[in-house]
């Protein structure tokens, strides 16, 4: 049970004791095991579900990939189980299903881009539980919830709808809880119910960043094989996100993805004998070693790898003593030796997996930049001031994309560049505009006598292709000699006209993480006490967008335009956002309210 933009306090905190209440039971008291998993940036939904299902690390260019999943090709448990011959099916978010097509035998997929739906995308899901929990035809059900992530996109984490949507979910994972615990009194077999989210959720309400609110989820493994002990649910165990691909695979029985670095949970596997204890154990060492010697070429001197050979030659020790039936002190210390060495190694071995999956080549990236960048001379061509500041700001922009914090606050860098281009343009405007015959050969309407004179040479037939190229050159579209008057005044204040536009624009949202908790008009307009203003401007907003494109359309267009930007309004006018003319704000009902 996957709930999109679980926070770990939302259910280890105060929001969890108070509205998730029998979470809560299962955490501190149920037989359970209960893990803050870290998520790795970019913390966004698709790269999120490649971590949990292949161990591996997404990169940032699956951001772009999130917004139309393509197939997963790479390793991972669902492609195993379905190897395997698990019954899979899948309720919930599309994503999985554009992930892994073909994979589940029953799916049913909702989409995620409804973001003002925290209600119905949910009810999509739970609709089909009453059903499924009553059949025997599956082995493996996964649920993925999107509502608690679009309360969050509209209203952030304090909203009063969090609560709400925590309690509901609370009473999904008791029906789902309950309804496995009766099927396990009849057939004696223990399940597995994994409570998890895929990323968290900042304060502003959206992801996709590193800050802790977003990185840290919760993650509940639930089932009666646990021994029953107490949890504490304030200080949770850190784990990776990566290690549930390991440990959903060693619980189905299922080989460990082979490009997963994450380790096994080993409370999971803590009550069985000690010989599977180490089994399982073993099974993960040989794949991290074995990922490790693909991408390391000198790893025999990793730590990690020398923990290993360790690991084994005493592993190899306490399989002697087994089996010669030696049920002395000496074989449980050695048991225990062995246990910690592996723990050791698959700790070390993930970690210098992580550092190498997140380090690039950078000079083969460099030497392909520049072979990109190369271009052939031209003895006519020569590079303008504009194209440098262009080229400078893309290589310093991409250079930029090399750290995860420039990434988190990349409007920053696009703030600045677009800043510096309009001021660019408009230097290079005013020297055309003033400089006159002054100003660059190439830059002045003086090319206009060019084409002139190459006017008898063409009827002629004299003048070769050749020949004409540079006098078309020489015609800048950048000239303002042939402009009138109006026309120039225009050009030159367009550049300031875009700069006051992108100030405002830049006010009116933070964005990021280092400056998201500051005051903006954003902030301000969506308040309850400006209401009324922020009614004005979306009213002028629509009849401008109606006032601008009207023109070019016809009589039923124009109605059915005014019809659709009227029904926009009343829609938002419906759900509060804005007022209608009639209405009245709270700010002035609050002013006329006499005080006792």
């Amino acid at each position: 049970m996957l709930i999109d933009a679980l926070r770990d306090d939302f259910v280890f905190g105060s929001k969890g004791v108070k509205f998730m209440p029998y979470t809560t039971y299962l955490v501190e008291k149920g037989a359970s095991h209960s893990f803050v998993a870290e998520a790795k940036p970019p913390t966004v939904t698709m790269p999120r579900i490649k971590a949990l299902m292949t161990g591996s690390l997404p990169g940032f260019i699956d951001v772009v990939r999130n917004l139309n999943s393509p197939a997963l090709l790479e390793d991972n448990v669902i492609t195993q189980a379905k190897a395997a011959g698990k019954r899979m099916i899948f309720y919930g978010d599309e994503t999985w299903v554009k992930l892994f097509p073909q994979h589940f035998v029953e799916y049913d997929g909702t989409t995620s881009f409804f973001v003002s739906d925290y209600t119905e995308v949910d009810d999509n899901v739970t609709r089909h539980l009453d059903k499924v929990l009553k059949r025997g035809d599956w082995d493996v059900l996964i649920l993925h919830y999107l509502g608690l992530d679009h309360i969050g996109h509209i209203s952030g984490p304090s909203s009063p709808l969090i609560g709400h949507k925590l309690s509901e979910m609370d009473n999904i994972l008791m029906k789902i809880h309950t309804s496995l615990l009766s099927e396990e009194r009849e057939n004696l077999s223990p399940n597995l119910l994994v409570l998890c989210g895929d990323h968290g959720m900042s304060e502003t309400g959206s992801h996709g960043a590193s800050s802790m609110e977003e990185v840290n989820t919760p993650l509940i493994l639930i089932s009666s094989a646990f021994e029953r002990k107490p949890g504490d649910i304030r200080h949770p165990k850190h784990v990776q996100q990566t290690d549930l691909a390991a440990t959903l695979a060693i619980g189905l029985g299922l080989p460990i993805p082979e490009n997963s670095v994450g380790s096994l949970l080993f409370p999971s596997i803590e009550g069985r004998p000690v010989r599977e204890q180490l089994r399982f154990l073993h099974l993960n060492a040989v794949q991290l070693s074995k990922l490790l010697q693909e991408n390391v070429p000198s790893y025999k001197k990793e730590p990690g790898f020398e923990q290993f050979k360790m690991a084994e030659r005493l592993h190899g020790n306490w399989i002697r003593l087994y089996l010669e039936e030696n049920t002395s002190e000496v074989l449980f210390n050695l048991g225990t030796k062995v246990r910690r060495q592996y723990l050791d190694a698959l700790r070390t071995l993930s970690l210098s997996l992580s550092r190498q999956v997140a380090q690039y080549d950078i000079y083969s990236m460099l030497v392909g930049t520049v072979m990109v960048l190369e271009n052939p001379a031209h003895p006519n061509s020569r590079w303008s001031e504009l194209d440098v500041v262009i080229l400078l700001g893309t290589m310093g922009h991409v250079l930029s994309l090399g750290a995860s914090s420039f990434i988190e606050e990349e409007h920053q860098t696009w703030y600045f560049l677009v800043n510096t281009l309009c001021l660019a343009l408009c230097h290079e405007i005013y020297r055309n505009c003033f400089l006159g015959d002054d100003c660059e050969p190439w830059r002045c309407s003086h090319g206009e006598r060019g084409f002139v004179n190459t006017a008898p040479a063409l009827q002629d037939g004299s003048i070769g292709h050749d020949e004409l190229e540079p006098h078309r050159a020489s015609k800048s579209p950048t000239s303002l000699n042939t402009l009138r008057g109006w026309e120039k005044w225009m050009a030159m204040a367009s550049p300031w006209v875009i700069l006051t536009c992108c100030r405002l624009l830049r006010s009116l949202n933070q964005t990021g993480v280092q400056w998201a908790h500051r005051p903006d008009l954003g902030h301000w307009l969506t308040s309850s006490d400006h209401k009324a203003e922020l009614s004005v401007l979306a009213a002028l907003s629509l009849i401008m967008i109606f006032a601008l494109v009207q023109r070019r359309c016809s009589l039923t267009s124009k109605v059915a335009m005014a019809l659709g930007l009227l029904g926009v309004y009343c829609y938002r006018a419906a759900i509060g956002n804005v007022l209608f003319p009639w209405q009245r704000d709270s700010k002035d009902i609050s002013k006329e309210t006499p005080t006792t």
